[in-house]
């Protein structure tokens, strides 16, 4: 089963040995917060025993499972990190697996996961919690759900979707900026768009005005030494995208009303523009002429190749971007 379909249950299917599997530690805190939820209900308290996999022997294991809980309904032995444990234990576990206790539930936490083993075919499908992020398209609705669900805020659908855009698809770095968001508007009940942008875009824009200015002033080699400063650290992808996007959206916006006959703080005013740097952005329009009327068709292109629509991997989708920005393009 995938992570974000689990996390909608409200009822734990039945199983004796549940999986939870994926690279990302995060995720698999998520599922395992949720696991614990959905088992140990109002016991959730007590009843929940962890082991590290790399220390736990199987014989403490196996009897811990065997022990009726004290305080709880059931108890649930979980054992974490548990690749190795699984690789030196695995026909035991096979074993186990034939009859295990009636009420008392065994949890694998493990990065890598094989499901054509016999062991894997033992546990239900449904029971196997596969911890994937799910995509761009996906993560909005949940960020919604989820500042609802910590935070009692109302996340508005674009805000959502922006910051997804920001930040990327990690899922942990996203509930940190709506952790900020939360704290940020304080008794409001909900968050907007606009307090995206001013809480977690502001600390990207002048980054990303930087490169966009010195594709602007064809000056494209720079900005490609700027953004792969942005790749050394380690930044994502499709955030650096989304950032990208997010201005260089406003620039062509700016460039319609300003053909349709607003002058050039009007037309930045309109299109969101911050007026600091409208200056900076009417130099960057002048020089594109009538081809900065093409930038959103540019940055659709650009969003289909990040999702695999083309031979380019994200990041020269990113680069090929930039290059189409410039007026020598």
């Amino acid at each position: 089963m995938e992570l974000f379909r689990f996390l909608e249950l409200e009822q734990v299917p039945p199983a004796a040995v549940f999986v939870v599997h994926g690279a990302d530690r995060y995720l698999r805190h998520l599922a395992l917060d949720h696991l614990r939820t959905l088992l140990l209900g109002a016991d959730a308290a007590s009843g929940w025993d962890v082991y590290d996999g790399d220390e736990a022997q199987l014989a403490e294991v196996l009897r811990d499972l065997a022990t009726l809980p004290l305080w709880a309904s059931r108890k649930v032995v979980v054992v974490r990190q548990a690749d190795a444990f699984v690789q030196r234990h695995r026909q035991a576990l096979e074993k186990y697996l034939e009859h295990p206790h009636r009420s008392n539930v065994l949890v694998l936490e493990v990065e890598t996961w094989k499901e054509q083993t016999r062991l894997a075919r033992a546990v239900p499908a449904a029971a196997t919690i596969a911890c994937r992020s799910p995509g761009m398209d996906a993560l909005p609705h949940w960020l919604r759900q989820r500042a609802q669900r910590l935070f009692q805020k109302q996340l508005a659908a674009d805000a959502a979707t922006l910051l997804v855009e920001l930040v990327g698809t990690d899922c942990g770095a996203l509930e940190q900026e709506l952790a900020k968001l939360a704290a940020y508007v304080g008794d409001q009940p909900g968050i907007a768009a606009a307090d995206v942008d001013r809480l977690v875009a502001r600390s990207r824009v002048e980054t990303i005005w930087r490169i966009l200015e010195l594709a602007g002033a064809g000056q494209v080699q720079q900005a490609l030494d700027l953004l792969q400063h942005l790749w050394d650290r380690g930044e994502d992808a499709q955030a650096v995208f989304g950032a990208i996007a997010w201005q260089a959206r406003k620039l062509g916006l700016a460039a319609w009303w300003l053909r349709r006959g607003l002058d050039w703080f009007q037309a930045c005013a309109r299109a969101g523009v911050p007026p600091f740097l409208a200056s900076r952005a009417h130099k960057h329009v002048l020089a594109l002429g009538p081809r900065a009327l093409h930038i959103a068709r540019w940055l659709l292109e650009t969003d289909f190749s990040m999702k695999g629509g083309s031979g380019l991997s994200p990041r020269l989708a990113v680069e090929r971007l930039l290059v189409l920005l410039s007026p020598q393009a």
